[in-house]
C-alpha cells in the first residue's frame, strides 16, 4: 500500500488480521465472489475470510436486490442476529435503509443518525469492466470540447440535457438505445461504443456527471480516473469522504442545468489544474487496490459516529419497509409515466410524418 494519505487514515485502526464474512442475499454467488476477490487483492493479508459469520469482526452483505423493497435482504438471517457488525454493501441507484453500510449512491435523505457512508463503484467497475483505451489520458489530450455528457435518460435533470441547444464547443449525446455502461464483458458485442465514450471524455477540459437514477454516477470516478475535472450535478449527492472535493470538482445545482455552458466557462482557464487535481484523488482514494483499506475506513467512521445503536432500527425494520414499499411505487408510477409520455411523443412525431407524406 503506496498510498500516503489513505495510510494516515488506516494504520492508526488497521489491527489485523481481521475475520470477514461476506454474505450472499442474492441466489447467485456473483457478487459475493467479486467482493471476496477485491478484499484479498487489496488487505495486503490483513484480512481472512471465513465462511461462519460469528467468528467474523466485521459481515459484508452483498447482492441486495430492491424487488419486493428489499426482500431478499429482510429474509437474510444473518444480520437479523448481528445487526452491529453486519455492513450492506451496495452500488445500484437505490440503496436499502434496512441495514447501516456503504452505498455508492446513499441520497441525503436517507442518510439518517450517520448510517451510511458514500463509496466509488469498484464492484461494478470489476463486474463490468470499461477499460481505457491505451495511452489515453485526459490531461494530455488535445481538447475539442468545453464539457460533455453521453448517457442514458434516466432522470429528469438528465432530458432537461438533452432538450437543451448546446454551443459547437458542448457534447451533449443520449446513448439510451446505443449504449449500456453496465453491460458485463462477455456480453458486450463491440468495443467501439466504449472507446468513444473515452475519447469524447479525454477531448473534455469538463466531464458532466449529472444524477441518473440514483443520485451519484460511475462516470464521475471514471473522468476521475483519466485526470478530467468532474462537474458534478446531483442536488442530493454525499460525497466519499477523503478527497477535497471542492478543490478539482464544480458543483452546479440541478435547477441550473440550461445555464450550464455560462458557469462553466468562468472555469475554463481551471481545467488542467482541476484535471491533476481529480487524477490526484482517484489515485489516492479509488484505486482498486484501495479496496479494502477504503471500506475498512467507512466502517470504522460508521462505527464511531452513528448516533444509534444499529439494533434498534433492527427492531422497527418493518417501519423502514413500509417507507421503501411507498418509494419504490412511487418511483414506478413514474417510470411507467415518463415511459407513456415517450411513446405518445412517437406516435405523435410518426402521425406528422405520415400526415406530411400524404400531402
Amino acid at each position: 500500500m503506496s498510498n500516503r494519505r489513505l495510510e494516515e487514515a488506516y494504520r492508526p485502526i488497521a489491527k489485523g488480521p481481521h475475520l470477514v464474512h461476506v454474505s450472499s442475499c442474492a441466489d447467485d454467488s456473483i457478487e459475493a465472489n467479486a467482493i471476496q476477490h477485491l478484499i484479498k487483492a487489496s488487505s495486503q493479508n490483513q484480512v481472512l475470510i471465513v465462511t461462519d459469520p460469528a467468528l467474523a469482526h466485521f459481515v459484508i452483505c452483498v447482492g441486495v436486490r430492491q424487488d419486493g423493497a428489499f426482500a431478499n435482504l429482510r429474509l437474510n438471517p444473518v444480520w437479523r442476529r448481528w445487526p452491529e457488525k453486519c455492513f450492506v454493501y451496495h452500488e445500484t441507484y437505490n440503496p436499502p435503509t434496512l441495514l447501516h453500510g456503504i452505498c455508492s449512491s446513499i441520497p441525503q435523505w436517507k442518510n439518517w443518525f450517520g448510517r451510511f457512508r458514500s463509496f466509488g463503484y469498484p464492484l461494478l467497475t470489476h463486474l463490468c469492466p470499461n477499460p481505457v483505451p491505451d495511452g489515453l489520458f485526459g490531461i494530455k489530450e488535445p481538447k475539442r470540447y468545453l464539457f460533455s455528457f453521453v448517457g442514458r435518460w434516466s432522470h429528469a435533470v438528465r432530458r432537461r440535457l438533452f432538450a437543451h441547444s448546446w454551443p459547437d464547443d458542448v457534447f451533449v449525446r443520449c446513448s439510451h438505445d446505443t449504449y449500456s455502461r453496465f453491460i458485463r464483458a462477455p456480453e458486450k458485442d463491440s468495443r467501439a461504443e466504449e472507446v468513444r465514450y473515452w475519447q469524447t471524455m479525454a477531448a473534455s477540459k469538463f466531464a458532466l456527471c449529472p444524477r441518473g437514477a440514483g443520485v451519484s454516477s460511475i462516470r464521475l470516478f471514471e473522468a476521475m480516473s483519466i485526470g478530467v475535472a468532474p462537474i458534478i450535478v446531483a442536488d442530493g449527492w454525499v460525497p466519499p469522504v477523503g478527497p477535497r472535493w471542492d478543490r478539482f470538482a464544480l458543483f452546479v445545482p440541478e435547477r441550473d442545468v440550461r445555464h450550464l455552458a455560462a458557469i462553466v466557462r468562468t472555469h475554463e482557464t481551471e481545467w488542467e489544474e482541476r484535471g491533476r487535481l481529480a487524477y490526484a484523488a482517484y489515485n489516492d482514494y479509488f484505486r482498486p487496490e484501495h479496496f479494502w483499506p477504503s471500506l475498512f475506513v467507512a466502517i470504522n467512521s460508521i462505527q464511531q459516529k452513528q448516533r444509534v445503536p444499529e439494533r434498534l432500527f433492527g427492531t422497527f425494520s418493518w417501519a423502514l419497509t413500509t417507507m421503501e414499499w411507498i418509494y419504490q411505487a412511487g418511483w414506478s408510477a413514474r417510470v411507467k409515466l415518463v415511459a407513456q409520455a415517450r411513446s405518445m411523443r412517437r406516435r405523435c412525431s410518426r402521425d406528422t410524418e405520415t400526415s406530411a407524406k400524404r400531402f
